[in-house]
């Protein structure tokens, strides 16, 4: 990472591996922060506990699924 970037932690879960580049490469150039990017919520909870300390979270959602409401319940209730 840059010394001038800022020290945000942004997280994105996203199947579609181009669209997540295209993601992870709009904020790079934002300069928003560090970006870690997770296939699904199935490949992000087992770092669970790693990701309390991120400042936003991208999660594409596939709406009505338990899977998605519940990491996205549990990553909120984490702050």
């Amino acid at each position: 990472m840059h010394p001038d970037m800022p020290t945000n932690r942004i997280l994105v879960i996203e199947e579609e591996p181009l669209l997540a580049l295209d993601i992870e490469d709009i904020l790079t150039e934002a300069r928003f922060g560090e970006v870690t990017h997770y296939r699904n919520v199935t490949h992000a909870q087992p770092h669970f506990d790693e990701l309390s300390g991120f400042s936003l979270a991208i999660v594409e959602a596939r709406f009505g699924a338990p899977e998605v409401i519940g990491f996205t319940e549990r990553l909120a209730k984490a702050g």
